[in-house]
């Protein structure tokens, strides 16, 4: 279902670039993540999707350059897939501004 895929989705991406959110528990793991980690029911992680123009940028519009956005969601493993923490958070134009 779509919390499976989610949840597919926050494991793949968050080996790449995320992080755990207790810090305890990163520095614990750092040196110990395996190449594919499985996670546990209660893991909690973050995935934090984000955009960062360098003011150097030519190929972009001089409005947009020097700019970075990112926008943060805090997530726990449960039985049934996932839960998103931070569902309740302003992420759209409309909702920051």
């Amino acid at each position: 279902g779509l919390a499976g895929a989610l949840l597919v989705m926050i494991v793949l991406f968050s080996l790449l670039s995320d992080h755990f959110l207790s810090y305890q528990t990163f520095s614990m793991l750092a040196n110990q993540i395996p190449d594919l980690m499985v996670l546990s029911v209660g893991m909690t992680l973050t995935v934090e999707p984000g955009i960062y123009i360098s003011p150097d940028n030519l190929e972009v519009a001089k409005k947009w350059r020097g700019i970075g956005v990112r926008i943060e969601d805090d997530v726990v493993v449960t039985r049934q897939g996932c839960e998103i923490l931070s569902g309740g958070v302003p992420k759209t134009v409309a909702e920051i501004e």
